[in-house]
């Protein structure tokens, strides 16, 4: 009786979570769908299994510093139609870097390597400080040289900006690819020079770990204070093999 009586309650919460569950499916049924890229009237005429492959194949072209992802589809989107747009906090500028490497070497980037965001993200706009809140927003509108009747519109979010000194204490843990691949100058080089930038602007309070993998995991250096530089510098030299 015990045991048919414990069956008997895992049945029921099982049950009852099922039903929560298909409650909630029911309510925000549109919005679980939107977040795979298909809407109820595509799911309702059939089109909803092309619509989530359209949207998990066009979800697959990442883009990387080696293959920037793909941007043949650029042709845009009417904003009747579609007038939401998504973009990320932080701040890429891979692809103008790239095209002044290539530029100043005599040659000319791929195609695919041109990110018109990543160039209007290099440069400082020096947009005003938020007054209140923690972000601040520019909006500037202008006739498109490119397409007449259009018009561009320039996004501009500028964070408060905190002192050093009213920093909380930061603990970073660099963990490095040492690996046969990263042999080349502007990788693992590079990524060295990144980090004692990096460590430069680190207040005395701020902590440094470094952490190396290729075959296997390798602890070089366990939490150091940012104020032992010449130590931090040191591991991040030597600690590294070339």
């Amino acid at each position: 009786m015990k045991r048919f009586a414990g069956l008997s309650k895992l049945t029921l919460i099982t049950l009852s979570v099922l039903a929560v569950l298909g409650a909630v499916f029911i309510v925000l049924g549109a919005n679980v769908r939107g977040l795979f890229g298909a809407s109820a009237a595509a799911l309702s005429s059939g089109e909803g299994e092309e619509a989530m492959g359209s949207s998990r194949s066009s979800m697959l072209k990442r883009k990387s510093l080696v293959t920037f992802g793909s941007n043949e589809d650029d042709s845009g989107a009417p904003a009747g139609e579609d007038r939401f747009s998504t973009f990320a906090v932080d701040v890429d500028t891979a692809s103008y870097a790239l095209f002044r490497r290539y530029v100043s070497e005599g040659g000319m980037p791929p195609r695919e390597s041109i990110r018109p965001e990543e160039w209007v993200n290099y440069f400082r706009y020096r947009y005003p400080s938020p007054e209140q809140g923690d972000f601040r927003v520019d909006l500037e509108g202008a006739p498109s040289p490119f397409t007449p009747g259009r018009h561009l519109v320039k996004v501009g979010l500028q964070g408060r900006t905190i002192a050093k000194s009213q920093r909380k204490p930061t603990h970073l843990v660099f963990l490095v690819d040492t690996s046969g691949s990263m042999g080349r100058p502007d990788k693992l080089p590079l990524a060295q020079n990144a980090m004692k930038l990096m460590v430069d602007g680190l207040n005395e309070s701020d902590t440094v770990a470094l952490v190396t993998y290729a075959g296997r995991v390798r602890d070089v250096l366990p939490p150091t204070p940012a104020s032992e530089r010449e130590r931090l510098f040191t591991s991040v030299a030597s600690g590294i093999p070339d």
